[in-house]
């Protein structure tokens, strides 16, 4: 996931500093966009583009992700399943290298 993990740790905060910024969403959209996880970022399209001051670009984004999300079959349940599933290999992989021992 290397640099994409990165992405969406940072949008994760922005939204936590600034729920009211659509950017956080669009940001967290293109993360998930990064880990061909279409409909998590269809989904946060949607949230970015319901704020008064999205720009057009965000709606142009919102239509590009439904349609690649309906050609890519997978769920938002699949999705996280995978996410929280390379996560957690990532983690036990840093713990190995730090030499704790993993189980």
């Amino acid at each position: 996931m290397g640099s994409w993990s990165l992405c969406l740790e940072d949008s994760h905060k922005t939204i936590e500093l600034r729920p009211e910024w659509f950017k956080g969403y669009t940001r967290l959209a293109f993360g998930f966009s990064g880990l061909k996880m279409y409909a998590c970022a269809q989904e946060q399209y949607e949230k970015a583009a319901a704020f008064e001051d999205a720009p057009q670009s965000v709606h142009d984004s919102l239509a590009k992700a439904s349609d690649t999300a309906s050609k890519s079959g997978a769920t938002l349940e699949e999705e996280r399943n995978w996410l929280m599933e390379q996560q957690a290999a990532e983690n036990k992989q840093k713990m190995a290298e730090a030499g704790c021992s993993v189980m």
